[in-house]
């Protein structure tokens, strides 16, 4: 009795060190050439060419305002994930010479897998899905990466893009969040029409609800010949431009402000805090400091921050000490 209900939890750690032992054999796969992409073996999470896309669309961003308008088009895929076709990834491992005990071990995984729908205390009958990849799943980056890495390459060789040093950029992609990054409107309609060509060998849809587009200008006005362009056209479909976009939990604005970004910031220190302070109230003031410089103050992209007004960050440092306050329960005495 006590076996069967913890057999479970069982499985899904026997699964979990399976898929950790597969890994070593298809870790090389989310390795592309320097050459290709201008960037190296990412850290960690899924494909990204090259690593820490954010730190090097802001480099880019930054550069390309010295001179001229820079188009950059934020791309988001449909339901990528349940889109992977489980047959074309394992052709593609195939092809890159990959262990045929490997892929018939995962075969075997994705080919067998059945789930169901929950909702409340209720659960339907167990089906079996034809494609998609688990999110969160060990293997997951890995597997999705190698499984975009052609559509990439594809936009990569084109070698039409931001210049960098002599190494053209035109592509950054971290799961199904794509930018592409051109100096030109002709260069990125280009560039969209080659994606949305080879977009479909691999059962992708692109999701033009959530795609948009940023136009950044120069910083010298004098360099602005023109303010106003056409809408892009992808499947038919005009796409919009937008003056502030959020990249990554980061926002994007045309004028490459960050006064945005630590606005948002602020709203998160607030509302972290209410949340301790509704859950945690009653604890001790050591475990309350924990919890705050675990969860209130992991300022993840505060380091990108280069143009900002004075009075944001005054206004930071305020909604911080405020925080502290509510939260450790420090009564300000008043004279």
């Amino acid at each position: 009795m006590l076996l069967a209900c913890f057999m479970p939890k069982i499985i899904v750690t026997v699964k979990k060190i399976h898929k950790k032992l597969l890994q070593p054999e298809l870790l090389f796969l989310v390795h592309i050439s320097t050459k290709s992409f201008g960037g190296s073996r990412p850290t960690g999470g899924a494909y990204s060419a090259p690593p820490d896309p954010l730190t090097v669309f802001r480099e880019l961003t930054s550069n390309g305002r010295k001179g001229k308008l820079c188009f950059h088009m934020f791309r988001r895929l449909y339901k990528t994930f349940d889109r992977v076709n489980y047959w074309k990834l394992f052709n593609k491992l195939l092809d890159d010479g990959t262990n045929s005990s490997v892929i018939a071990v995962l075969a075997y995984w994705y080919s067998h897998q059945q789930v169901c729908v929950r909702w409340h205390n209720s659960s339907s009958t167990m089906f079996h899905t034809g494609n998609g990849i688990r999110q969160g799943g060990v293997l997951s980056p890995t597997l999705f990466s190698r499984y975009i890495r052609d559509l990439l390459a594809e936009i990569a060789n084109l070698h039409v893009g931001c210049n960098i040093g002599g190494l053209f950029i035109n592509v950054l992609a971290y799961a199904d969040d794509i930018v592409l990054l051109t100096p030109s409107w002709y260069a990125l309609q280009k560039l969209l029409i080659v994606l949305e060509e080879h977009i479909g060998n691999i059962d992708m849809v692109c999701n033009t609800k959530k795609t948009v587009c940023i136009m950044l200008a120069p910083r010298d006005k004098a360099k602005v010949m023109n303010v106003t362009f056409a809408q892009f056209k992808l499947g038919g479909c005009l796409l919009q431009y937008v003056q502030v976009f959020k990249y990554l939990g980061h926002m994007i604005t045309n004028t490459q402000c960050d006064n945005d970004d630590v606005h948002r910031e602020i709203r998160n220190l607030f509302i972290r805090t209410n949340i301790l302070a509704h859950h945690f109230a009653k604890c001790s003031v050591d475990v309350k400091v924990t919890l705050f410089k675990a969860y209130c103050i992991s300022l993840y992209d505060a380091g990108l921050w280069s143009k900002y007004k004075m009075t944001t960050l005054n206004e930071l440092s305020s909604c911080y000490n405020k925080c502290l306050k509510v939260f450790l329960a420090i009564k300000v005495e008043t004279v």
